[in-house]
């Protein structure tokens, strides 16, 4: 048995013992990119559904906000039953009385206004929550994105190794290296081939958690050619009208809503209306007018006003957070991305290349004599750190990419409203 078969026998066994069943992988297809995992996630995503179904019940409240308050129709007799033989419309006075309250102060105006303030807030929530799906998303993507690079990587590390035994072999049989050569050269293989069984693993773990944002048990093979593309840093729009910060101002606009509608009850509403009354003693009908207001003489609602004017405040001082907030984000995320992008540059044009180079200058003066086997060892581990480091690189630079655009978002028309 040769040095490559034996090595691979025991990689097997080593793998077996540590993950037990054998693991599958399915072979890269083109065609499912980032687009498509958001778009699956957003068609089977409960929870906007749920944002959406509460923004279409805050709609419904609108109209009727605006409505009057119902009349009321009051009967009244002093007399339904007696010793002497009294009973209604019999004896006494029976009375009926329409009323209607008017509501004075703009109650109506304020509360179809709140109403108004609090459909938008439920909407732009809606538009927050479809962005963090899409950020979480889009992370899920690209660490699947990095599993299955680095997964490549141990590919290429293994084949590299195995292709070095061959060349081993071939010197311990020409007895110009000793056995030696041969057993090191296979536990650097079945090294490898741990390596390329844990990044599969890898791979189906990342693949599962994608695939959990669709209720799917696996993803499609992702492609890679955007994840090797670092493209250009995103950039602010209306840095300000994102829709986290577009949903606190709705907020505070519902702030100010509910101190009007306060300010409104602080005028108490009248009520007016019409009595007839039938004198059961002479049979005469007499038509009254009837007028009601309650005196403020010890609750002017100047608690509740004072309590929505303070609320006001706190929601400037959670907007002005949030700015301090978004800002330091974007400068973490900002940094984060220019760090990673020259890391990636510093690879790709300098380290992996002249790592690449060594490689090739350490096998060649190992066939010649003039290398030892570890420095050929050592050289292939530092050309797949290198790899695997590139990986992790932009995997940062993807994933701050994505956190910008999230602090970017902007929301989604909600519909008209009317103020």
């Amino acid at each position: 048995m040769n040095i490559v078969k034996r090595a691979r026998l025991c990689a097997l066994l080593g793998a077996v013992s540590l993950s037990g069943p054998a693991l599958s992988l399915e072979e890269p297809t083109s065609g499912f990119d980032r687009e498509a995992a958001v778009s699956l996630a957003l068609a089977n995503a409960p929870g906007i559904e749920a944002a959406a179904l509460e923004a279409e019940a805050s709609g419904a409240l609108i109209a009727g906000a605006g409505l009057r308050p119902n009349p009321t129709l009051e009967i009244e007799s002093d007399t339904i039953a007696g010793t002497a033989g009294n009973y209604l419309l019999n004896a006494g006075e029976t009375s009926v009385a329409l009323l209607q309250p008017l509501e004075r102060g703009g109650d109506a105006e304020a509360r179809v206004r709140l109403a108004q303030r609090e459909f938008g807030a439920v909407a732009l929530a809606q538009s927050s929550l479809e962005a963090d799906l899409v950020r979480d998303v889009e992370l899920a993507f690209v660490a699947l994105q990095a599993a299955t690079a680095r997964f490549e990587v141990a590919i290429g590390r293994r084949e590299a190794v195995a292709s070095f035994a061959e060349v081993v072999e071939r010197r311990v049989q020409a007895a110009r290296d000793p056995v030696m050569a041969r057993s090191r050269v296979a536990a650097r293989l079945a090294e490898a081939e741990i390596d390329v069984q844990a990044a599969r693993r890898e791979v189906l773990r990342q693949s599962s958690g994608l695939a959990s944002y669709w209720a799917a048990s696996q993803a499609p093979a992702v492609e890679l050619e955007s994840f090797f593309t670092r493209g250009e840093a995103p950039a602010p729009g209306r840095a300000l009208e994102t829709a986290d910060l577009r949903r606190l101002r709705a907020e505070r606009d519902i702030r100010d809503a509910r101190l009007q509608v306060e300010t409104a009850r602080a005028i108490p509403d009248a009520t007016v209306g019409l009595t007839g009354r039938h004198l059961a003693s002479t049979d005469d009908l007499t038509v009254g007018f009837r007028f009601a207001i309650p005196l403020q003489v010890w609750n002017a609602n100047r608690a509740e006003i004072e309590s929505a004017r303070i609320a006001a405040q706190a929601t400037d001082a959670r907007i002005s957070a949030a700015l301090r907030d978004w800002e330091r984000n974007e400068e973490l995320n900002r940094s984060r991305r220019v760090s990673a992008a020259e890391e990636v540059l510093s690879l790709e044009t300098t380290v992996i290349p002249t790592l690449e180079e060594a490689l090739w200058s350490a096998r060649s003066g190992y066939e010649r004599g003039v290398f030892s086997i570890l420095d050929v060892f050592d050289t292939q581990r530092a050309l797949a750190d290198a790899r695997s480091r590139r990986v992790d690189a932009l995997q940062a630079l993807h994933e701050a990419d994505i956190h910008l655009l999230r602090l970017y978002a902007s929301p989604r028309p909600a519909g008209p409203q009317q103020d």
